[in-house]
């Protein structure tokens, strides 16, 4: 009787299994949806730090006022690595806001998010600081 139990458990799992698999690769894309995470998110070739210091300008008024703190910015990357819709989702000051969707606009394309073995578009958060010395 255990060992018919157990067999019968060993198959429907099985099963469970080869049906998930199938419906996975056979899934249609949406060119319309933008995907919060994707089987492989998006990834930018190069630090993106590296290149996002050698472009961003803290702003002089910022400088002045002492204002600092850090900038949440939300993109889409395209399925074909391009950074569009950039929004600013939380941040000190105006100022820093700006100059964060400038440096982060000037950014060259990432490799893209895929979904299904197909590029998609996918939303990507970035932290950024602004530090004073």
């Amino acid at each position: 009787m255990k060992q018919i139990i157990i067999t019968l458990t060993i198959l429907l799992l099985s099963t469970g299994l080869y049906a998930q698999t199938s419906e996975t690769t056979d899934a249609p894309v949406n060119d319309e949806v933008v995907y919060s995470y994707a089987e492989k998110m998006p990834e930018p070739p190069y630090d993106v730090y590296k290149k996002i210091s050698g472009v961003l300008k803290y702003p002089k008024e910022a400088k002045k006022k002492g204002i600092e703190g850090k900038v949440l910015i939300q993109f889409v990357v395209d399925e074909h690595g391009k950074i569009t819709n950039i929004v600013v989702k939380k941040s000190p000051h105006k100022l820093l806001s700006q100059a964060a969707v400038e440096a982060v606009s000037q950014l060259p394309k990432w490799k893209p998010g895929i979904q299904y073995g197909k590029p998609v578009k996918v939303y990507y958060t970035l932290p950024l600081s602004f530090k004073l010395k």
